[in-house]
């Protein structure tokens, strides 16, 4: 069959083969929302005059992006969810649970081979397991909630293939930071993008979800990662429900191949205002940096936390600079605990937050003051992310975040060759 995996997936959740530019309905297997866009799904959703949720247990909301409430605007928006919850018999995760995308994934509501809706633009995270995942807005999302069903307009599918040895002091965001700089903002809009290769291959559960996190800064509507043995593992071990292995066919119908030998890379960076504008990070060393942000949906996870620890480890932070860590959930950070990272951060002059969004979407923790600099793990770097309009970010990996904290300036991770 000449189908990508999102026309296979697509297919079988809409009952009718599915090609690149049709129009389906197709079943959902899962939904939710977060803080930021819960309300609106709510209001929505009894607007239509429904009782009840399509089901129970597949949809959730999640209080991520001002948890805990930093005003009381939010703190209404709280109430109302848990409200929500409630009236519905739907989960609520509450504050210190962590951020959507991390919870979504760890308590095993998706499956390789599902296809998942979240009123969040980093839904497309999921893909790393073989699953088809968008984020799309709260009155589609409410839709979704009442009907178990949505539209699609079927993606046109980019194949993008990494090769070659992973240099030391080079990760994933490295990698993904380099392809969004080649394809561009707006290069892969309202396509899915297939990632195939040794490198992806190689990478941990951990790097690969911050390689399909990143797809939509290339506008992305799908960034997925075909199930392996070490997919299915990782499902197994997290959710009782059957993933299905979706290939693409041998003769599958790509509008872009796109190769990249990787061998030579070096530690990139992402320059504000834009998450394209990609350097190497040669051509930003020495900048001067406020502010260091290590976490969220993209690299809070458990792996980007021991890279940073082990450049920190013994060390202290450069006068001036405020190093804020972030473990993307509740049980990322009591691992953190137990293995004595959190010890590490902390007496190396470092706050750690509470599991959450707060300092990537600027609504409290660590918001810049005019004119500063941060440097940031973050998937985005435009105007007034951190709370500032006025305030510049420059995106990187976990390493040379640490590195950079260390110096006060950017820094190259490579310097820290033995601890990498």
């Amino acid at each position: 069959m000449r189908q990508t995996i999102s026309e296979k997936i697509l297919s079988e959740h809409s009952g009718k083969r599915a090609r690149a530019g049709d129009i389906v309905i197709a079943n959902i297997d899962f939904c939710f929302g977060q803080d930021g866009t819960s309300a609106m799904i709510i209001d929505s959703f009894r607007r239509m005059g429904k009782e009840q949720v399509f089901s129970k247990g597949n949809f959730c909301m999640v209080i991520d992006h001002s948890a805990p409430s930093p005003n009381m605007g939010v703190s209404a928006i709280h109430s109302k969810m848990r409200e929500f919850g409630r009236e519905h018999g739907v989960k609520v995760f509450d504050i210190g649970c962590g951020v959507c995308h991390q919870v979504v994934l760890e308590n095993g509501f998706v499956a390789s081979g599902d296809l998942v809706l979240g009123a969040d633009s980093h839904t497309c995270t999921y893909g790393a397991i073989g699953c088809l995942a968008t984020g799309v807005g709260s009155t589609d999302l409410a839709i979704a909630l009442a009907s178990g069903k949505n539209w699609f307009k079927v993606p046109e599918t980019i194949k993008i293939v990494v090769d070659g040895d992973l240099p030391k002091g080079v990760y994933s965001k490295d990698v993904v930071l380099h392809i969004i700089g080649d394809v561009g903002a707006d290069g892969a809009t309202y396509q899915a993008v297939e990632f195939y290769g040794d490198i992806i291959d190689d990478f941990s559960m951990d790097a690969r979800f911050t390689i399909s996190n990143m797809a939509v800064e290339m506008g992305a509507k799908f960034g997925i990662i075909p199930a392996d043995k070490k997919t299915l593992s990782w499902v197994q071990k997290h959710s009782s429900r059957t993933a299905k292995q979706v290939e693409a066919g041998a003769d599958a119908r790509y509008t872009q191949i796109r190769e990249y030998d990787i061998s030579g890379l070096a530690p990139q960076v992402a320059c504000p205002h834009t998450v394209d504008n990609v350097c190497n990070i040669e051509d930003v060393e020495g900048t001067s940096i406020n502010e260091v942000f290590i976490g969220t949906c993209t690299n809070g996870r458990l792996e980007d936390l021991e890279i940073a620890a082990k450049i920190l480890k013994g060390r202290s932070v450069a006068p001036g600079v405020k190093l804020i860590v972030t473990p993307a959930s509740k049980d990322i950070y009591l691992q953190a605990v137990k293995k004595g990272l959190v010890d590490i951060f902390v007496n190396a002059g470092g706050v750690v937050n509470n599991p959450g969004c707060g300092p990537c979407v600027g609504t409290h923790q660590g918001v810049l003051a005019d004119g500063e600099n941060a440097f940031s793990t973050a998937n985005r770097n435009f105007k007034g992310r951190m709370g500032n309009p006025k305030s510049n970010i420059y995106l990187g990996s976990p390493a040379t975040a640490a590195a950079t904290a260390l110096e006060g300036v950017i820094s190259d991770p490579r310097e820290h060759g033995r601890r990498l």
